[in-house]
């Protein structure tokens, strides 16, 4: 007896502007979108691409997420969140005179759930 035949691909979605990372906006003030909706919308152009959900590499069978972050995913969250970047010169004066501390959890290496873990090094 032979085998049913696989399922069909679903039938692709409407071209909207999150399909190309150039057309999409990343001030939150301008989209009125939420983190979690600009998280889905990474998530579903990272599929509509054939890409990995976490480490954004081409996604396969035998796909293994690198122990590893590259740079270039980090800046596509950064986009995503609407990270800026650099402080204005106004908002570095400011934080000049901040305390700036660091938590024992933080220092102690503890991990949790929603923790994000940078690791660099600078030349």
């Amino acid at each position: 007896m032979p085998l049913p035949a696989p399922p069909g691909r679903p039938p692709p979605a409407a071209t909207t502007a999150t399909d190309d990372r150039r057309g999409a906006t990343t001030d939150s003030s301008r989209s009125g979108n939420t983190v979690e909706d600009r998280l889905s919308a990474l998530k579903a152009y990272r599929r509509a691409k054939g890409l990995c959900y976490l480490c954004g590499e081409k996604w396969g069978r035998e796909h293994k997420c690198a122990t590893t972050v590259q740079l270039h995913v980090v800046q596509e969250m950064f986009d995503v969140l609407g990270f800026s970047g650099l402080p204005t010169s106004e908002e570095r004066s400011d934080s000049e005179s901040e305390c700036h501390t660091i938590s024992r959890v933080a220092t102690q290496g503890t991990v949790a759930p929603q923790t994000i873990r940078l690791q660099g090094k600078i030349q």
